[in-house]
Parts: structure tokens; sequence; C-alpha cells
């Protein structure tokens, strides 16, 4: 199917067409199913038609990687820790700010902890109680990284949802009170290989047959593992080792290493800033692309190695181009969503949602990309890569795994071992309910599709003017929305008669 420029699989269709309806929809799927892609398509579809909407992310990682994304804890003014669900943020701007947004996006929902999960949702009714329906969107893969529970956090979260010790928004009882309609991706369109699709869906529920197969991709020691490859790592200590070696490597052969220093400006908490304050980089370093340079065909998550740290820019040459790329800094604007107040066309006083720059971030848009770790790595794709494989939570093996685009081009250090690999058994059971509900989706009852009295949102009754015509077809005027499923149901009903709609 194409939409504008966009081509999507049927199974992205589908979920489009959901999103479009102003459901609220529960978008997932395996790693590299496009749930990214369909998602901005929705978003540019939102600006075009002028809707008014929050695009929000739990981290700064993810919240960057979205168009006009911010944080849900910048957005809305809620704290950290462990939230009280039912302490509803009185500020008047945060009110404000969902009463008009019609549309609330929450991207890698699947690190949204349940706690801020709640909070968000009861923010979200209230703001409905006073101006109407709101369309939620929620967008990510529980069979991918967890919400982060720390050992105080755990015992605070048990009080409060008992038999909860891990954190998942979807034990919440407001998600299944929102109805989520849940879309769940299955055609891989990052890897290409039959064999590597199936052991990479293997991985995510955690079958430990497949453990074999990708130990055919490992090494004895980690310095033999390709040169160039990049290494995702569980800790942030794992990945600062890595880089740190790698650099002093350079520096002892001779290479010329600048440090570039990021300045700022406003309201630029920790995580605004997508790299380091103090950058070093040093010719010969493997790094990471932070930006998109459409120009040269290079994207945010393109990987290269530096040629010349210059006073003013660096020169890299990258994988995917064929000619080096000066690479000059970047700011990143800091974005937060408010209300303008301003007099209409017609005289009269008028609301509409703003995103408005509180601060930004300049820098080198690089990072060094000997190795990174596992939750910067969510989302990305990469030619080649190296798993360090001692890792400690349920879906991080998975992840580092599925971020490569060929089985040739992974590299696995040490062997995988049992017990790295397995998902939560609740996450299981999650979306065994979900493909029971999506594959045996109660159709709606012939009350909701003929009854005048049905609920708003059920269908409309045929009128006079809807019903049987001369050539003995029946038609029915209905949203379009839901045009297939009505089809679908009166087919049902007149298959016996063998007549159609």
């Amino acid at each position: 199917m194409e939409e504008g420029e966009r081509t999507f699989t049927p199974g992205q269709a589908e979920a489009m067409d959901a999103l479009l309806s102003g459901r609220n929809v529960f978008l997932s799927g395996n790693a590299g199913t496009g749930k990214s892609y369909v998602l901005n398509a929705f978003i540019e579809e939102l600006e075009e038609r002028e809707v008014p909407y929050l695009a929000m992310a739990p981290t700064g990682i993810a919240a960057q990687n979205l168009h006009n994304g911010t944080t849900i804890h910048r957005t809305l003014q809620v704290g950290f820790g462990v939230l009280d669900p039912h302490d509803e943020n009185k500020k008047t701007l945060t009110r404000k700010v969902l009463n008009k947004a019609e549309v609330i996006i929450i991207d890698e929902v699947s690190m949204c902890r349940i706690d801020l999960f709640e909070r968000v949702m009861n923010m979200v009714l209230a703001a409905k109680r006073v101006s109407g329906r709101k369309q939620v969107v929620l967008v990510g893969d529980f069979f991918q990284l967890p919400p982060v529970v720390t050992d105080d956090d755990r015992k605070v979260l048990m009080q409060l949802w008992p038999g909860n010790d891990d954190g998942y928004a979807f034990k919440s009882q407001l998600w299944k009170g929102m109805d989520f309609e849940p879309h769940v991706l299955t055609e891989v369109v990052r890897q290409s290989d039959p064999e590597f699709i199936g052991q990479l869906n293997r991985a995510r529920i955690g079958d430990r047959d497949c453990i074999g197969y990708f130990n055919e991709r490992s090494v004895s020691d980690r310095k033999r593992a390709p040169a160039d490859d990049l290494w995702l790592c569980a800790t942030n200590r794992m990945a600062s080792t890595i880089n740190d070696e790698r650099v002093g490597e350079l520096e002892r052969m001779g290479a010329r290493a600048r440090t570039y220093t990021a300045y700022s400006y406003g309201d630029v908490k920790p995580s605004d800033k997508p790299t380091d304050d103090k950058l070093r980089l040093v010719e010969g370093a493997r790094v990471m692309l932070l930006a998109n340079m459409p120009d040269h065909g290079l994207a945010n998550g393109s990987l290269g190695t530096v040629l010349e740290a210059g006073v003013d820019c660096v020169t890299v040459e990258f994988d995917d181009c064929e000619y080096p790329v000066e690479v000059s800094e970047k700011e990143w604007k800091v974005l937060k969503s408010s209300v303008r107040d301003f007099i209409g066309d017609d005289g009269n006083p008028a609301q509409e949602l703003v995103t408005d720059t509180v601060g930004a971030f300049t820098q080198i848009p690089l990072r060094l990309a000997f190795a990174i770790t596992i939750h910067k790595s969510q989302g990305q794709t990469f030619e080649r890569c190296a798993v360090h494989s001692k890792v400690f939570g349920a879906g991080m093996l998975y992840v580092a795994l599925s971020r490569c685009t060929t089985f040739d081009g992974l590299t696995v250090w040490p062997k995988i071992e049992r017990q790295r690999l397995y998902a939560n058994e609740s996450v299981i059971e999650f979306y065994d309910s979900l493909s029971v509900k999506t594959e045996k989706a109660p159709e709606p009852s012939q009350d909701a599709l003929f009854d005048a009295d049905a609920p708003a949102d059920a269908l409309p009754a045929p009128t006079d003017k809807e019903g049987r015509t001369d050539d003995g077809m029946v038609y029915i005027k209905c949203p379009a929305q839901i045009a297939d499923r009505v089809r679908g149901y009166i087919d049902a009903l007149m298959e016996g008669a063998g007549r159609a709609v």
C-alpha cells in the first residue's frame, strides 16, 4: 500500500488505518518491522491535517528519535522516583497542554514504568473530561528493553501494585480501561534472510534453541572481533572501557586528538544532551553520526571513521558514503509544548497548542562508537556489530542481536550462556492475549450495527434512504474507517441468501 511517497506492508497499512480512525491504538511488533516508520507517517499526517498532538517518550534518547518529541517528564512536568498515579498535576500550563492536544503519543512504551503510565493516563482522562475525546497512541515492544526498576523502587511498586515488581505498564487496570486496539507488526523489513529472522524471533520469546545458531558467530577473545565493529554492551562501564582502550591505542600510535566543548543556553537537562559536554575525538576513531545529513545520504546512526579532527569541524569517512564529509556543530533545540492564546478570525478568543524552544545544546553531532550501550542502540540499525553477551535483563540480548541487518555482520563475545537469554513470562502471556484478541476479535453485535439507541460510537442505524435498492443490493452509510468491519458483518449475514453488499 502507498500513501503519499510512503509504501506500507499490509500490517503497516492496517495499523495506519487504525491510527487515522481516531481509536486508541497499541502499535507493537518485532524489532525491524517498521513501528517507527508507521509512527512517523502518522505524525506527518497529523501535521498535514493540523491536528494538535503531543509526541513523548520516557527517555531522552527515545525522545530525540521522535519527530518533535520530548520526554514525558518535561512535557507533563512530572518528577522522578516512584510516582503516585492519582496525584494529578494541577499546574495550569500542563492542564492547558493536555486539554488542547487531540492526540497523545507515547513511543517506546515498554520503558514507561507503570507508575509513570498511570500518572499520564489519569492526566489524560482528566483532560478528556474537560475538553472531550482524546486519542492515545502507544508504540513499543515489551519483548525489548523493560522499564528501569531499582531495588528501592521495586519495594514501593510492590506495595502500590502487588505482584508487579517489574513495572510493566500493560499490567495497569488503566491499560485495560483505555481499550487499546492492538496492532502487532510481524513482517520484518530490517533483515531479509529467512533463517536469521526466524532465529531472532526465537530469541525474542526467550527460546534458547537459537543460542547455538548465534554462537556460530562467537569469537574466543574480544580483540578477535573485526576492528571496525560497533560493540553493543549492557553497561556504560563496559562501553566506556572499550572506547577508552581504543582511543588510548590510537593516541599512543601518534594520532592527533582534539576535545570539543559544548555550549548550551536555557533549560537544558542532562537527558537533553545527545553527546558529551567534553567530546574527545582522535583521528582513526570510530564515530556515530547524531544528525541527519540528507545531502550526503547520511542519517542519525550512520557510522564512520575520523580522518581529521579540525578546529571547527571533523572530517569523517562514513561507511555508507563514497567521499569524506565535514561534520560541523549542530544545535539541538529543547522543546516544550504550551498553549497560546490568540484572537481568532471571528474576533473571539481562541487557543492553540504550540511547541516552543526553551533551550538549546550545541556540539559536534558525533559520539565515539567503538562501543555504545544496548539501551542507546534500541531503534538503531547496523550493518555490522559485536554483541557483548554478558547481559543482565530480559530482552537485552534480543535487542542487541536484532540491531544487525545480516547474520554475517554479527559478532558475539563471549559465547552466549543459556541463562542470559530469556523473556519475561508476563510479557509472553500479554502477547498471547493480544494474539487471541487480534485473531478472534468479537464481531459487533447486530444491535450495535442497527439499533438507533446504540452508543454514540456504535454504527448508525440505516435510514429509509440507506436500505434496499432496485438492483437488489443493500447500502448502509457509515464512517469510512469502519466500512470494512460493516461489510464483513453484513457479508456474513447475507452469505446464505447469496446477496452482496
